[in-house]
């Protein structure tokens, strides 16, 4: 972050793309959590939404509790081998601020104290529920850990409102359902023997997690066939040939009317590629990403690099490569023996 906001050091927990806006996220030794949500207009920044939690370790009822908050909150719940463990996560409302740094960090500011001020008091009320709130900071280590490691966490803090780039956000959306098309996923049956078969539209942006190897792979199974039926092209990385099946039709057909699966078993036309024939064009990426990917972090180098890319705009790595092979540093030690 490279603003100076109050209560730091934060550390960065999480910088990426989600739904189309870049999100960052930060902790700090108070066990909050400070999410951004970027605006950009022709890549320079614009706005953020800012949205600051709140994280505690829960022992107790904090489904009961959770019902008596006139305020929103998220519980997780991790269940592992020897226990269950609980979050509770409290949140302020999501905020958008100009792009300033005394502006983002007055906003931060507010929204840090406002929480701070109704952690404090949703702790004490919790002792009346024999529920004890205890801050993340102050957890084991395991705790912590099992926390910040937990999948979903990403997508569970980012603001589900984004007050003034809304707009934004609805046409992105709009356009992503219209690429995705229409159809469906048949994920099976529930223990009533329902069949349970969601939208793909759902499916866009999906982490499987748990389970074994196996189970996870059958999952992106069905969700690649419900994409094909759907006449929508799945593209899988297959490092394993786990998914070759595709192009067979199931043998056993009986099995899919016990699920009912009301479809003759048919397989699906698949090509092939080996990893010499995949590539990625670099003009479709950005500039930043690229120097992510890379390793490269600010200075002299980046900006080489950077302003290389601009100039010569290389379709592959290859193409970087060999014009980076005719710049030398100040250092007179070429770029491509650096990195």
């Amino acid at each position: 972050m490279e603003f100076r906001v109050r209560k730091g050091p934060w550390d960065k927990i999480f910088s990426g793309n989600l739904e189309g806006f870049e999100v960052e996220m930060y902790s700090n030794t108070e066990g909050l959590i400070l999410v951004s949500v970027l605006e950009k207009e022709n890549e320079e920044i614009q706005g953020s939404v800012i949205e600051i939690f709140k994280v505690f370790h829960a022992e107790g009822s904090v489904e009961d509790f959770l019902e008596t908050l006139p305020k929103e909150a998220t519980a997780i719940f991790k269940h592992e081998p020897k226990e269950t463990i609980k979050f509770l996560l409290l949140s302020s409302s999501p905020s958008y601020v100009k792009y300033e740094e005394n502006v983002f960090c007055d906003e931060a500011d507010k929204l840090m104290e406002k929480l701070i001020t109704s952690s404090s008091t949703i702790k004490e009320f919790s002792k009346a529920y024999d529920l004890q709130l205890i801050e993340i900071e102050k957890s084991p280590e395991r705790i912590r850990s099992s926390f910040f490691s937990h999948p979903l966490i990403v997508p569970l803090l980012s603001p589900k409102e984004m007050p003034g780039i809304n707009n934004n956000r609805e046409t992105r959306s709009s356009s992503q359902e219209i690429v995705s098309g229409k159809g469906s996923v048949m994920l099976g049956l529930t223990k009533g023997g329902t069949m349970i078969n969601e939208p793909l539209n759902l499916m866009m942006k999906t982490t499987i997690f748990g389970s074994t190897p196996k189970d996870r792979k059958h999952v992106i199974h069905l969700i690649a066939e419900g994409a094909l039926m759907s006449s929508t092209p799945a593209v899988l990385f297959d490092w394993d040939k786990s998914f070759l099946g595709l192009n067979r039709p199931n043998p056993e057909a009986k099995l899919l009317k016990d699920y009912k699966v009301d479809l003759e078993p048919i397989g699906f036309p698949i090509k092939h590629f080996t990893r010499d024939q995949v590539h990625v064009d670099l003009n479709l990426i950005t500039v930043k990403g690229l120097l992510e990917l890379i390793g490269l972090k600010e200075g002299e180098e980046q900006q080489i690099i950077s302003k290389l890319i601009k100039d010569k705009k290389p379709n592959s790595m290859e193409e970087l490569i060999a014009a980076a092979k005719k710049i030398e540093l100040r250092d007179e030690a070429k770029i491509t023996n650096k990195y």
